[in-house]
């Protein structure tokens, strides 16, 4: 039997049989904000081709990291492959064989001893902002995979968040933004 989640109410929603027939973008289950669904198999392939062609896709995430970052932007082009001593579900920054990797991100907002970015992922690896901040020395806080103990104890929760998506429409071709507004700037 099929876990329930937010996957199966959509599909129990829109009378899809299959829930792996609809799910476009996910986000880690400690991740809050947006997840795009397909209401069919026509959208379900276009929309993936965006995904994997980046071309006129957008995504920013929010994030509340430890520390102070030394500049207002930057970039972080690390490869990313799989942890072999931790094993699933946990990703390395593995320069010999892992994929290459981009996120770009902004300050928004400093705290103390913490700062509110925009992080822009150029690519889309698994756990791959987690990783770069934490790369950095600015892991994300609440990060119970790949922070050290302070910084995942600063936080009640993951401190990432999906809070804007653009992409085309499958259908219509019509340009789409897609907001969830984010609570996290308010613990800065």
């Amino acid at each position: 039997m099929e876990k329930y989640n937010i996957a199966t109410a959509v599909a129990e929603m829109y009378n899809i049989s299959r829930v792996d027939h609809m799910i476009v973008h996910r986000i880690d289950y400690a991740t809050s904000g947006l997840l795009v669904f397909a209401r069919h198999e026509k959208a379900l392939v276009e929309l993936h081709k965006q995904f994997r062609e980046k071309k006129r896709l957008y995504k920013r995430y929010t994030a509340v990291v430890k520390g102070i970052l030394p500049t207002l932007e930057g970039e972080i082009d690390l490869p990313i492959g799989r942890d072999p001593s931790r094993g699933p579900p946990f990703f390395m920054i593995h320069v010999e064989e892992g994929k290459r990797s981009m996120t770009h991100w902004t300050v928004v907002k400093h705290g103390v001893d913490k700062t509110y970015v925009h992080l822009y992922p150029l690519s889309g690896r698994t756990h791959q902002l987690r990783l770069h901040m934490a790369a950095i020395g600015h892991p994300i806080l609440g990060d119970y995979f790949y922070a050290p103990d302070d910084a995942y104890a600063a936080a009640p929760r993951l401190m990432l968040h999906a809070e804007s998506l653009g992409l085309v429409h499958p259908v219509s071709r019509e340009d789409m933004i897609f907001r969830a507004l984010c609570p996290l700037k308010q613990t800065v």
